[in-house]
């Protein structure tokens, strides 16, 4: 999945419990199971190195600096943990136009299980046409009008609503909305 014209999540509404690391209780006690077996989130570099990138997902999942230091050690690392594994794999923030790249990283993704997916974010049309396995398959954010940026930023501001909010707060995040250009990743 990409997201085209989208300002990086990381830095936007990133939430340690999207992406938790252990089970967690429902309100009545009951065990949830968790949707993916593996998760990582990675914000890149202008230019990336594959070698990096690999080690910045294997730390997220193993929870420590992997002792490997080849291309072919990592990858062969990276694949043994997410075979026959559903996992979810943020790539945040992309500006790499190098197709090479993307392909030498794709490759450690190909061993997943049915439903594990790997989500792109990326200001750059281009990159997401590089980036996409099935041509065309990304979604462009367009910009929300003032009542569903109000109404999203309220949401996540004001979760029991807003009625105890101070006018001076309303007028600002009024102004905010506007100068943001009301994309819905910024709004979080």
């Amino acid at each position: 999945m990409i997201f085209h014209e989208c300002i990086s999540l990381t830095q936007t509404f990133y939430s340690p419990s999207l992406i938790p690391h252990d089970t967690q209780m429902d309100e009545d006690g009951t065990l949830k199971v968790p949707v993916f077996d593996l998760k990582a989130w990675v914000c890149l570099l202008d230019e990336f190195q594959v070698i990096d990138v690999i080690k910045l997902i294997l730390e997220f999942i193993i929870d420590k600096k992997p002792e490997l230091d080849g291309l072919d050690s990592l990858q062969r690392k990276l694949k043994e943990l997410l075979q026959s594994k559903k996992f979810l794999i943020i790539l945040d923030d992309i500006w790499c136009k190098d197709r090479k790249k993307w392909d030498d990283l794709r490759t450690s993704f190909l061993v997943g299980r049915s439903g594990s997916r790997i989500i792109v974010t990326t200001r750059l049309k281009e990159i997401a046409e590089i980036v996409t396995s099935t041509q065309g398959f990304f979604y462009h954010l367009d910009i929300m009008s003032e009542d569903e940026s109000w109404s999203l930023f309220e949401s996540v501001a004001f979760p029991f609503g807003c009625e105890g909010a101070s006018t001076t707060l309303k007028e600002i995040v009024e102004e905010l909305l506007t100068n943001v250009r009301a994309c819905c990743c910024q709004l979080r």
